[in-house]
């Protein structure tokens, strides 16, 4: 809804103001990268093995390949979710690629997004439990990077 109604966005965690900005200036700055979900197909062969199908495993291989400093977060034996990092990549890039190679990997199909807004949060709110937990480490750049947000 925020992404739809407003114009500038500001996230407060634990009563501290953490950002503020457009929506797209805030996944640029403090996104995760993308997060790319596929699809594919099992062959029967793949069906009755136990651990990755062969179709997981080049899909895996691929992104090893192409998408260096990517993350599996999620994996069974249809489906793989990747976070691919933000830097040198684009969007564009990402689906060139992943068409260019579908048929090859046995790909049903896939979806490429930005960090939500949710996940943005999310992750000031898990910095905030850490600073919690431990009180005593917490970084004065952070105090810094406030002040620095507030006055753009």
């Amino acid at each position: 809804e925020c992404e739809a109604l407003c114009t500038t966005v500001g996230i407060m965690v634990a009563g501290r103001f953490r950002c503020m900005g457009n929506v797209q200036h805030l996944k640029a700055r403090f996104g995760q990268g993308f997060t790319v979900d596929v699809k594919t197909h099992i062959s029967k062969e793949s069906d009755k093995s136990q651990g990755d199908s062969e179709e997981v495993k080049r899909l895996i291989k691929f992104f090893s390949d192409n998408f260096p400093g990517h993350e599996i977060i999620e994996k069974n034996p249809a489906k793989v979710v990747f976070r691919v990092p933000q830097a040198g990549q684009s969007v564009s890039r990402v689906f060139r690629l992943i068409e260019a190679n579908k048929a090859n990997l046995s790909i049903l199909e896939y979806s490429c997004s930005q960090t939500t807004l949710e996940q943005i949060f999310n992750y000031f709110a898990a910095q905030e439990a850490q600073s919690q937990q431990a009180p005593g480490l917490r970084a004065d750049t952070d105090e810094q990077e406030e002040v620095e947000l507030l006055t753009r």
